[in-house]
């Protein structure tokens, strides 16, 4: 099971956000991974999936720092990427051919910036498709966490979807390749990778069409996440709850 974002009577996505400030989140200098799965309902345009940034759940003002991963039209075709905020391109997923309504593990890692640069690189499904050496991430602390999209304004033109994401996670370390691989083939079913684990949203829905009725960061911070609607946060938290035997969940 995976959630799906839903929408509002205007049209904006639901966002899914921490509610507070997570606990030992990193700076963007900083050596770290995020993953995450991902079933495309469409390919087209910009969309932020999952990832990190310095604002609030509710925030509806332009974030100075980011790692967001998503699609992105990188030279007219459709790629899988990791960028910086203002579209500053880190790492992407190259010559991959993007489909809808098919499941992705998206990886991605940057080492801690060292002689002003960071090594990036994405995994899709396992398997290391690109490596990005570049000084393109400015620097600073990222204190929130993000499930499809960076929470716009009212009115503001978002990067959201009706894709369904699952298992969100950030690590305070780079993953190996043979622990992405892992994560990809054990499907996030108790896979054990849990060092250096700072943030792992699990969903889980009442069917695989649904909006999540639960989300909980099972990781040792336990930030639950929030819906964000049109940038003003509405007040629902997610419940705590133990994610179902179907969901892509690691515990």
């Amino acid at each position: 099971m995976a959630v799906q974002t839903t929408a509002n009577a205007a049209g904006n996505a639901v966002y899914l956000h921490t509610t507070t400030t997570p606990a030992a989140l990193l700076a963007t200098t900083d050596a770290q991974s995020c993953c995450g799965w991902v079933r495309l309902s469409s390919t087209a345009g910009n969309q932020s999936i999952f990832g990190q940034y310095d604002g609030t759940h509710n925030a509806s003002v332009v974030p100075t720092t980011a790692i967001q991963i998503g699609v992105r039209t990188i030279t007219a075709t459709q790629r899988f990427a990791a960028w910086t905020w203002g579209a500053g391109i880190l790492v992407d997923s190259g010559a991959f051919v993007l489909a809808t309504n098919t499941w992705y593990h998206i990886g991605y890692t940057c080492t801690a910036i060292s002689a002003g640069t960071q090594t990036h690189k994405i995994y899709i499904n396992g398997a290391l498709t690109t490596t990005a050496t570049n000084a393109t991430q400015i620097a600073g602390t990222l204190a929130q966490v993000y499930v499809n999209g960076y929470p716009q304004a009212a009115g503001g033109v978002g990067e959201e979807s009706s894709s369904q994401i699952e298992d969100v996670r950030v690590y305070n370390r780079i993953l190996s390749d043979a622990e992405v691989l892992t994560m990809y083939t054990t499907e996030g079913v108790r896979d054990g990778i849990v060092d250096g684990l700072i943030f792992s949203a699990q969903m889980n829905d009442s069917a695989i069409n649904s909006s999540a009725a639960t989300a909980k960061d099972y990781s040792i911070n336990q930030n639950n996440l929030v819906q964000v609607i049109n940038g003003v946060g509405t007040g629902f938290t997610y419940v705590a709850g133990i994610a179902s035997s179907n969901s892509r969940g690691p515990f």
